[in-house]
């Protein structure tokens, strides 16, 4: 059963899921409770744009600068502009999303065309190298420790801003942070594992988890577990079933998928 670690690659993998799905599980929760469902997708989309400046003013050795740094922009604009208008976060969301899209659309086709960036979608975790593992790992640390740090402070924000601000909490302060986080997580694992395992961390495991969970404990803990055993499951499909041609970020995200199918028969039969 154990016979894939025997390759490198699929230890790199196996460690790499380790440090990304349980981090993911965790700012999933807040993600699905702040409805910010599309923003990790819309974060993602917004790369092509980060490369597209970064690509503009001579940055071609690395792309993970200008993604962090059009992503942190991108994500300090998305709660500046809803505090200040009172639009909805979808709304937002997909204005921003589409602007910079399409301006980066353009930009790139004068530097041989998306599709040479199209890697960034669907990434490939089995490509993950040590030197990779190092930074993710420390990446993984600090976000957990951001997070624990804010998380009870969010969720006040989540419940009832005008209590939260009566205790002296900012809630644009806290938003700002968070979604600093992820964006932070988005730009550095982006490159190694692509916009639909991303996205798709970032929302099914806490929808999943909602579905079956009884108090803010088990939701967080139900999140957590669920990421970290989607993509250990959906790992060992795809080299158990090589033949097949499964992809490992997209077999993952068909685990997830049916986890939540799974927590919705539960959920209907609980009541």
């Amino acid at each position: 059963m154990f016979d894939f670690l025997e390759y490198e690659f699929m230890q790199n993998t196996l460690i790499l899921l380790l440090i990304i799905s349980p981090v993911f599980g965790l700012l999933s929760t807040m993600v699905v409770n702040n409805k910010l469902a599309y923003f990790s997708d819309a974060l993602g989309h917004s790369a092509y744009m980060g490369i597209a400046l970064g690509l503009l003013i001579g940055m071609t050795t690395s792309s993970i600068i200008p993604i962090l740094i059009f992503s942190s922009i991108f994500s300090i604009l998305l709660v500046l502009i809803k505090r200040s208008f009172r639009e909805s976060p979808d709304t937002v969301i997909g204005i921003i999303s589409s602007i910079s899209l399409a301006l980066g659309i353009i930009i790139l086709s004068n530097y041989g065309g998306i599709q040479k960036f199209s890697s960034l979608l669907v990434g490939d975790p089995l490509l993950v190298d040590k030197s990779e593992l190092i930074y993710l790992l420390i990446l993984g640390v600090t976000i957990c420790i951001i997070f624990s740090i804010i998380y009870k402070k969010m969720i006040l924000i989540n419940i009832d801003k005008s209590l939260a601000r009566s205790k002296g909490i900012n809630p644009t302060k806290y938003e700002i942070i968070f979604t600093l986080i992820i964006a932070i997580a988005v730009s550095i694992s982006i490159n190694i594992i692509g916009v639909l395992l991303i996205n798709s961390l970032f929302i099914l495991p806490a929808a999943t988890s909602k579905n079956i969970s009884k108090n803010m404990k088990q939701y967080v803990i139900f999140s957590v577990t669920i990421s970290v055993l989607s993509s250990i499951i959906g790992l060992l499909v795809s080299y158990y079933f090589a033949a097949y041609k499964l992809p490992t970020g997209a077999s993952i995200v068909v685990i997830c998928g049916l986890a939540y199918i799974v927590s919705l028969v539960i959920k209907k039969l609980n009541r």
